[in-house]
């Protein structure tokens, strides 16, 4: 049929064709414009300028991090350098305060009585009390009944004898008194301060070096003085001390040294038999140990295979007796660097 064909053709001939239209299109520019090329700079160099400011605190942090580091470290070396020092001073008292006790056995009991009260005057400082007075009070006076039994021994001037206490009177008969171990020593103590104060005065009394008795105490306040809180008062103490007399120091005889000296004599020498010791070995030795020296421990120790040498400080040759404290800490130390322990 002629018209169908006709028109196909002429509709065909209507629409375009899509590959002519397509290179027809205009191609897409790549160049930046200069508003987007200045916000990009901008943008960079806000971004620049915060990793900067970011660096620098960064930087500030660890400098000052770095720097308490150093500090703490200064601190802990301190530390350290000070509980050495603690640790020494403690050694060098204990064997001050052993060689004061040493000193203080053959003081006797006349030269020890100023040490009493030097002691006394310390412990009320040591409570924040003002001493006054610290002195042994005076000897009471003893008033005996006496009879003039001739007044011809008088007139010569045997006053004595003429003035014999009467017979039968307490006064005239000899009361025979059990021999004391101790001397009494009356102390009279004058101190000042606070009520509370005064209180731990008494009360470290109970752990003072010496055997103290406290038999009276006065206390009176100041003398018409405002004060604002607790009031100061002086104190003022009777006590008696009691002073410990010295033992004769019994020397034993010849009789009595020999078997000791020769059984020490006798002994063998086990010297060669140290180094053949294997088992775990701890040599202890007092600081102040006359009969068994340091020296010669240390040649013991260096002896025997591994041995451990601990000294006691403030001992001499009984170190479980003088410092138990220190012994005992040396034996468990050892003990627990045992292997399997």
């Amino acid at each position: 049929m002629p018209p169908r064909s006709s028109s196909r053709s002429e509709h065909r001939s209507r629409v375009p064709s899509r590959g002519k239209e397509s290179s027809q299109m205009p191609a897409a520019s790549l160049k930046a414009s200069s508003k987007s090329v200045t916000a990009l700079i901008v943008v960079a160099a806000v971004v620049l300028f915060g990793c900067l400011l970011t660096y620098v605190a960064a930087a500030g942090k660890i400098k000052a991090a770095v720097a308490e580091l150093e500090r703490k470290e200064k601190e802990v070396a301190e530390s350290r350098l000070m509980a050495q020092k603690l640790e020494k001073s403690k050694l060098d008292y204990l064997d001050a305060r052993s060689q004061v006790r040493n000193l203080e056995a053959s003081v006797s009991t006349k030269e020890y009585v100023p040490t009493m009260l030097k002691q006394l005057e310390h412990l009320g400082r040591s409570v924040n009390l003002k001493v006054l007075s610290v002195r042994p009070a005076p000897a009471p006076k003893t008033t005996a009944s006496r009879s003039i039994s001739s007044g011809a021994k008088a007139s010569e001037g045997n006053v004595e004898d003429a003035s014999k206490p009467k017979s039968g009177e307490a006064g005239g008969q000899a009361v025979k008194k059990p021999a004391q171990p101790y001397t009494e020593l009356k102390v009279d103590l004058e101190i000042e301060g606070r009520y509370m104060n005064a209180l731990d005065f008494l009360y470290k009394l109970t752990s003072f070096p010496k055997i103290v008795a406290v038999n009276a105490v006065e206390i009176q306040p100041e003398s018409d003085k405002a004060a604002i809180g607790a009031p100061r008062l002086t104190v003022k103490m009777n006590a008696t001390a009691f002073v410990l007399k010295d033992d004769p120091v019994v020397e034993p005889d010849d009789a009595a040294r020999e078997p000791a000296a020769r059984g020490i004599a006798e002994r063998p020498d086990a010297t060669a038999l140290l180094p053949e010791i294997r088992c775990p070995c701890l040599v202890l030795v007092g600081k102040f140990d006359a009969i068994s020296t340091l020296e010669e421990m240390r040649c013991v120790a260096a002896k025997i295979p591994g041995a451990k040498l601990v000294t006691i400080a403030g001992a001499g040759h009984l170190t479980p007796v003088e410092q138990p404290a220190q012994t005992t800490a040396a034996i468990e130390s050892f003990l627990k660097g045992l292997p399997g322990a």
